[in-house]
């Protein structure tokens, strides 16, 4: 049994997910929010001592695990999905390992400087947002769009082939949430576009990224000027 401990508003949690749904492979959600300062508590902290989400538990080899890429590599590996890890191609498990050293401080960059900002303003009235703070987002989301897709795009129709690999999920939930919830499309960048259309059409997809479609409810009122 896998517990998966987390919450769907956080992008690597639903990287995760969205792996295990696709491969149906039953889990035990656990929902931890780190709003609250839940990742935080002596409890999660005993098992997660970097007190971070996502984490796994496999209760059957009583091991325990945080940080979604290493996750994704260890349920692709304990359960042999080829499709989304593939182990007998050097070639394509070093554009996956590539794309994921890149992430954090490459494409995560939008979580960061952009919808993280945005909904903190949003859910916790941290200030307005201003025609420069709008104009200083548009350029990171296309900035970040561009070497994504000039890096990562050029060479397949996917990051590391022709199908999608867990480095396609993980870099999904931080590209579309932006075009999700804030409604920014990623203009003039075609490999992009057509990459998140076919990403958008895996198994899963709607149910696994609703708490940011709901999300652009609550920003609604921010987002105008974007």
């Amino acid at each position: 049994m896998i517990r998966l401990y987390g919450h769907y508003g956080s992008q690597p949690f639903r990287s995760v997910a969205w792996l295990l749904k696709i491969n149906e492979q039953p889990f035990e959600f656990i929902k931890v929010d780190p709003t609250t300062g839940a990742t935080k508590s002596k409890e999660y902290l005993s098992k997660f001592p970097l007190g971070l989400i996502p984490a796994v538990e496999d209760v059957e080899e009583n091991f325990r695990l945080s940080e979604g890429s290493a996750i994704m590599i260890y349920l692709c590996q304990k359960y042999g999905w080829e499709t989304w890890y593939p182990s007998n191609s050097n070639t394509q498990t070093a554009r996956i390992h590539e794309y994921m050293s890149h992430h954090n401080e490459g494409t995560r960059t939008i979580t960061r400087k952009v919808f993280r900002p945005v909904l903190e303003r949003a859910i916790l009235r941290k200030g307005v947002l201003t025609d420069e703070d709008s104009f200083g987002f548009k350029e990171i989301m296309s900035k970040r769009g561009k070497i994504f897709q000039d890096a990562f795009l050029s060479r397949s129709k996917f990051i590391a082939g022709e199908s999608p690999t867990i480095a396609d999920l993980l870099a999904y939930t931080e590209i579309a949430q932006v075009n999700q919830a804030m409604g920014f499309s990623y203009v003039g960048l075609p490999r992009l576009q057509t990459w998140l259309n076919e990403m958008s059409h895996l198994p899963h997809h709607d149910d696994v990224h609703r708490t940011v479609f709901k999300m652009g409810g609550i920003i609604s009122g921010q987002i105008s000027k974007l």
